[in-house]
């Protein structure tokens, strides 16, 4: 309301004083607002009946704060679904970087394995390498012993059979 209706009476039937100085409403005719002169100082707008209609039926009455509001007002209005979004949301990038971090472990163990077995595998040939060397050397020994024993029993049998074999008579 205007600051300068401070005080309202009901005194004369049909006719609202505003003030002290005499502005008054008629309630016959409540569209204009007048002084004490009869002079016409507000005029209200006409507005269409669905107009009319449309604010009656959405401004006037009781008006409650929802549960939903105050939950709305205290997230800094945002909805819950778009709280369960961006939480669902930060969920998902903690995931995501905990699987990109488990894949890079993985990509490095396999490294550390397939490098061990490749060490393992060098070192092996060349320990078999020297080992094979070892018995071929042994075997080696063991054939010429065997060939030089062979050599001996020949030799041994040679001479047998030479003094087996009759001599010529002279």
């Amino acid at each position: 309301m205007k600051e300068s209706f401070d005080s309202l009476s009901n005194d004369i039937p049909n006719i609202i004083k505003l003030n002290a100085d005499g502005d008054y409403i008629d309630t016959n005719n409540f569209s204009f607002i007048l002084n004490n002169n009869n002079d016409i100082i507000y005029q209200a707008a006409d507005i269409d009946s669905s107009v009319y209609e449309l604010i009656k039926n959405n401004f006037f009455g009781l008006l409650y704060v929802s549960e939903e509001l105050v939950q709305l007002s205290n997230n800094n209005f945002i909805s819950e679904e778009e709280l369960r979004f961006n939480t669902q949301l930060l969920e998902d990038e903690a995931k995501f970087k905990k699987q990109r971090c488990d894949t890079w472990i993985s990509i490095g163990l396999s490294f550390l394995v397939g490098a061990t077995a490749l060490i393992y595998q060098v070192y092996t040939e060349k320990l078999q390498e020297k080992e094979t060397q070892k018995v071929v050397n042994t075997q080696n020994e063991y054939l010429k012993k065997i060939s030089s024993s062979l050599d001996s029993i020949n030799t041994k049998l040679k001479q047998e059979q030479i003094k087996d074999v009759p001599r010529d008579k002279k």
